[in-house]
């Protein structure tokens, strides 16, 4: 084998080894799905965004979903901004959820706007 087969062999026996759901982290960590589901008149043509304790805000749509992964299982605060002034998020815009690991973990934000 060649100087360049051995480096792409080795490089590929790294990369084969080190990826996958059981890396050291992978006992610890969740995902989690954020749906937003809007019903009235008037809709937001902006859409909303997600501001989460770990993780930078993220746009979705009015009636659309967002997933975050890798995130520590436990307590994490979501957050519903940018929310206009004619619509109002059923149960308050911030909530605290429990993720767990290896579960399908989905919350939803319910919007109604008139």
């Amino acid at each position: 084998m060649t100087r360049n087969g051995w480096k792409l062999f080795a490089a590929t026996a790294l990369l084969v080894g080190c990826s996958g759901p059981s890396g050291p982290d992978s006992a610890t960590q969740a995902s989690v799905k954020i749906v937003t589901k809007t019903s009235g008149a008037n809709f937001d043509p902006d859409g909303y965004w997600i501001a989460t304790t770990l993780n930078a805000s993220r746009h979705v749509g009015v009636n659309d979903s967002t997933v975050y992964d890798s995130m520590q299982f436990g307590d994490h605060t979501f957050r519903l901004d940018s929310v206009a002034t004619n619509c109002v998020v059923d149960s308050g815009a911030v909530h605290t959820w429990y993720l767990f690991v290896g579960n399908s973990n989905r919350f939803t934000f319910n919007v109604t706007c008139s």
